[in-house]
């Protein structure tokens, strides 16, 4: 705990890095045109944009109730009143997208094949390889998505009903919305760096402990991802893109896991 209390300041500094280099990363998208090989993806599109467009509308619906309560505390209250609303408020938006949890996890399961494709391809440009997955690398990919996010979201609820008891006791209630919703950014980011981290054959656990020594990437990365789901269709298929790339490029010039080699043969 105390550790890492003292690593704030480093993963505040990971967080200012990584949120601009979401542009750097959609450049590279462009540049690369990373999406030509998502063509003989189809069905994968197909079902993302499916499941995108119901968990963007909730999203939505969630976002629009919550800044709608907000700003009506805000307006017609007095300043005490303003910041119990504005208190009321984020607690109703993170409950609201907490309920919703599994729906988003689900989501990027269905977008694996997506973002297990651009990690792997950002990889290869960067390193100036070509190291290609065969067709069973992305089926043990899913099969390590389901797993990951499973404990992700076991992990999200466990550590929100902390959060809430912790703050049932210290008070401070008005901080607990925003909290949180860093926990869920952490764990939406945790599942693109985990995706980085498959490619140099960490096991599940190994990457868990790697991923805690960049948590304020990977809560970076969870942000942005956040605000595109807002997006109906076009941002559920931009955020698992936009985030494997971002990840990628982060893990890259940090050198993590580059002393290892990667697991799939030159073709």
């Amino acid at each position: 705990m105390i550790k890492s209390l003292l690593q704030l300041p480093v993963y505040f500094g990971q967080l200012l890095e990584i949120v601009p280099l979401h542009i750097e990363g959609n450049q590279f998208i462009k540049d690369n045109k990373l999406w030509k090989g998502l063509f003989n993806l189809k069905w994968v599109l197909w079902l993302s944009i499916g499941f995108g467009l119901i968990i963007s509308f909730l999203f939505i619906s969630t976002f629009a109730s919550w800044v709608g309560e907000l700003f009506t505390g805000i307006v017609n209250g007095p300043s005490e009143s303003s910041v119990m609303s504005l208190s009321s408020s984020m607690q109703f938006f993170s409950e609201g997208l907490h309920v919703n949890g599994g729906l988003k996890y689900l989501i990027l399961i269905f977008a694996e094949v997506i973002i297990f494709h651009c990690v792997v391809n950002t990889i290869n440009i960067l390193s100036g390889n070509n190291r290609k997955p065969k067709f069973k690398d992305f089926i043990e990919a899913e099969k390590r998505m389901i797993k990951v996010s499973i404990m992700a979201w076991i992990l999200e609820i466990i550590s929100g009903i902390i959060v809430k008891i912790f703050f049932s006791i210290i008070g401070f209630s008005f901080l607990q919305g925003g909290v949180m919703l860093i926990i869920q950014f952490y764990f939406i980011g945790h599942l693109f760096l985990d995706n980085y981290n498959e490619q140099y054959g960490l096991t599940i656990k190994e990457s868990f402990d790697v991923i805690k020594q960049h948590a304020g990437a990977a809560i970076g990365i969870g942000f942005v991802a956040y605000l595109l789901f807002v997006i109906p269709i076009v941002g559920i298929i931009v955020a698992p893109i936009l985030g494997a790339v971002t990840g990628a490029l982060y893990m890259y010039s940090h050198d993590v896991n580059r002393h290892l080699e990667r697991q799939f043969e030159l073709v």
